[in-house]
């Protein structure tokens, strides 16, 4: 909590949200507002989506999912609308490599079918493969490649499964993207090293007198 708290973020996507507990609990350490959504076959793989301000809450999908998606539609004054929809894909660890591969990519479709403005969170799938064709065709941007740090880890792995896409009519918006470094999760907690093995990463947008870290 004290790491998302330095952040400051506007939204925050959150996956492996394990209880709706949990998810109270964060909410109220952080003072945001926020909704949560159990796993859909996998109950424990959760998701929660918490704002500081002005957001109507408007999807969340389990039924069929092995995860999760959420959508939300954030305003704030001063400043244009963002729908965020935060997602976690399937993994090859439950249903083989082959059939993940092809249920992320039916799992976004439901996703981005209304064209939110981002789409963020874990994808279970490196850059380069269907997920990276599909949004492409669905007319989404990089953040990465769009702020040339396509080659920056999202992982403690190396790896960069873990990503932030915007939709082409706010690319011109997008003015930061930024993934924390190792060290930054490093924790003295008996037992383990690191807080998580997945790297925080965040985008600004600058839509008027405030903008968006999210």
């Amino acid at each position: 909590m004290d790491l998302y708290r330095r952040l400051e973020p506007d939204v925050l996507c959150l996956q492996e949200v394990q209880s709706e507990q949990i998810f109270h609990d964060l909410r109220a350490c952080l003072g945001m507002a926020g909704a949560y959504c159990a796993g859909g076959q996998l109950r424990q793989y959760g998701g929660a989506t918490l704002w500081r301000s002005g957001a109507a809450f408007g999807d969340s999908r389990q039924a069929g999912l092995q995860r999760m998606w959420q959508i939300a539609a954030i305003s704030s004054e001063g400043s244009q609308d963002v729908t965020v929809c935060n997602v976690h894909l399937p993994s090859a660890r439950q249903v083989g490599k082959t059939a993940a591969a092809r249920q992320r990519v039916e799992e976004l479709a439901g996703a981005v079918r209304t064209r939110p403005q981002v789409v963020m969170g874990d994808f279970n799938e490196a850059p380069g493969g269907g997920v990276s064709d599909f949004m492409a065709g669905q007319g989404y941007v990089d953040a990465a490649v769009l702020t040339d740090q396509a080659l920056k880890p999202t992982s403690l792995g190396g790896k960069r499964g873990d990503q932030v896409w915007v939709h082409v009519s706010r690319r011109e918006q997008v003015t930061g993207y930024g993934v924390l470094m190792e060290e930054d999760l490093a924790t003295s907690i008996e037992g383990k090293t690191h807080l998580s093995d997945h790297l925080p990463l965040w985008v600004d947008l600058d839509t008027g007198d405030e903008g968006y870290a999210i």
